[in-house]
């Protein structure tokens, strides 16, 4: 299973790209938006402190490619690859 790796120092996890191992796209959007009717909703996370949670280049590793600076909750959703990261709310403890 292919997947978008999301995480601190401390903890990882890890969302399903809907494509498998290899090249996929990533995009984050930190306006509330709707996502495209086609793509399935994989899950949410919070971020509670700027400039700790991190998305990586690949599941397998640790190179960081985007830092969240936006407190919020996150939505994941994905289709063939494509995985779209959309900032939800402010809510911290929803």
């Amino acid at each position: 299973m292919g997947s978008v790796k999301i995480g601190t120092d401390d903890v990882s996890l890890f969302v399903d790209n809907d494509f498998g191992d290899g090249y996929f796209n990533v995009d984050i959007s930190l306006k509330k938006i709707e996502p495209p009717k086609d793509m399935e909703y994989k899950g949410h996370f919070t971020v509670l402190k700027k400039g700790v949670v991190h998305v990586y280049a690949y599941d397998c590793n640790d190179m960081i490619i985007y830092t969240f600076k936006k407190t919020g909750r996150y939505f994941c959703y994905a289709k063939d690859g494509r995985v779209l990261i959309i900032h939800n709310d402010n809510d911290l403890h929803a």
